[in-house]
């Protein structure tokens, strides 16, 4: 009997297991709505066999969502997935055209028919639901759609990319949705590029420094220049730094791009030195990661000492909007710099908010008005006045003013 007994309940614990390890495959452990393979599958089917109707992917998650377990516990988080889902159950009790899932973390997706509003309809729904949830917090969601061409694009690339649409609005205060367009995914594939080769084109010397010449408006002589970065691609040709500077500052990757430049404008004005020239001031960026590295200071006086170069002769441009963070640790840095002999100059005055709070608190030596703020001076008496009334604020200060374009 023994060993009938062990027989027969062996298959029965197997069983259950199975069933177990099915239902988790099939379905989400948390919600209970539908996995996300099976969301894959059932999407696939449907855009498959009614491919003659227009159908919308749509992937939305909540806004500041870690702030919610950090505030209320993972449970309230937990809880706060769980109504969303009974929302999408709901929603579309009637419907036999929609298909939803939680994909992962508090991201959820849904393919459903693209008909009139129905879009609007559902973020509407949802967004107006999620305002009645009662929990003290602000939620709110946001959402990326993507329109099916074809049926043979896998399901997971084109969650990918109504993923990519939602990330073009997060944080944006006047829109909550967004449609995908092909030139995200060029702007994606841009950025791949980009960040794939950068640390390569840095060891190859890929990265190369031009002068912009500041000139003298009344005696027409060259009196300094600006050293600017181009970056000449292999493949891409000669870009110029919009094309991936906000890509670097994202990644952090400024801050060794930065160095470069230093180091090669230190050295370009060292051989001018060496050659008997009549050398003038180069000016260079320094970034808000580059001040706030903590060994910044000691980097840029090494650099000046390795190749014999009096500070004033390495200006430091800062951008207005680099104090808006940490402040006072900046203005420390800042401090330091020009005791040590370096002009500092703030670049881009007039771009932010704050340019007069900064210049009460914080000492430069000269202000650059943003190429921006120049922006249809040509055509407006009032933009004509505004920039006599900063270049006779800067005089009272004593301050040489650089002006862009």
């Amino acid at each position: 009997m023994k060993h009938t007994t062990k027989h027969f309940n062996t298959p029965y614990k197997i069983t259950r297991r199975y069933d177990n390890a099915l239902r988790s495959i099939n379905y989400d452990n948390l919600t209970g709505l539908p996995s996300k393979t099976v969301f894959y599958k059932k999407v696939h089917a449907l855009l498959t066999d009614k491919y003659e109707k227009h159908y919308c992917i749509a992937l939305f998650d909540i806004d500041k969502f870690k702030l919610v377990n950090d505030f209320f516990g993972a449970p309230t988080g937990d809880r706060l997935l769980c109504y969303i889902a009974k929302l999408l159950n709901e929603y579309f009790a009637k419907n036999e055209d929609a298909v939803y899932c939680r994909l992962e973390a508090d991201r959820f997706a849904v393919c459903f028919l693209f008909s009139g509003k129905a879009y609007t309809e559902l973020i509407d729904y949802i967004t107006s639901s999620l305002q009645k949830c009662p929990l003290n917090f602000e939620l709110a969601a946001y959402f990326g759609l993507y329109l099916p061409e074809t049926p043979d694009l896998p399901v997971n690339i084109m969650c990918d990319r109504a993923m990519l649409a939602q990330k073009s609005i997060k944080g944006r205060f006047d829109k909550n949705y967004a449609f995908y367009e092909d030139k995200l995914r060029k702007q994606l594939l841009h950025k791949q590029e980009i960040t794939g080769r950068m640390n390569q084109a840095l060891k190859a010397r890929q990265f190369e420094i031009y002068l912009q010449p500041k000139v003298h408006l009344i005696t027409n002589e060259i009196v300094g220049a600006e050293s600017l970065v181009r970056w000449n691609h292999p493949t891409l040709g000669l870009l110029a730094p919009g094309s991936f500077i906000t890509i670097f500052e994202e990644n952090g990757f400024i801050t060794k791009l930065d160095a470069f430049v230093w180091e090669e404008t230190c050295r370009l004005l060292r051989k001018w030195l060496n050659e008997g020239r009549n050398i003038f001031p180069i000016s260079v960026n320094v970034s808000r990661l580059d001040l706030l590295d903590s060994s910044f200071f000691q980097t840029i006086t090494s650099l000046v000492k390795k190749y014999g170069i009096n500070p004033k002769m390495l200006n430091l441009e800062l951008t207005e909007t680099a104090y808006v963070k940490r402040y006072d640790e900046i203005k420390l840095v800042t401090d330091k710099l020009r005791d040590y002999g370096f002009s500092v100059h703030m670049d881009d005055f007039g771009s932010g908010y704050s340019a007069l709070n900064m210049l009460q608190d914080i000492a430069v030596d000269t202000l650059k008005v943003d190429l921006n703020f120049m922006s249809g001076f040509a055509e407006s008496g009032r933009g004509r006045n505004i920039l006599s009334s900063v270049i006779r604020m800067a005089k009272w200060l004593g301050l040489p003013v650089v002006i862009e374009g």
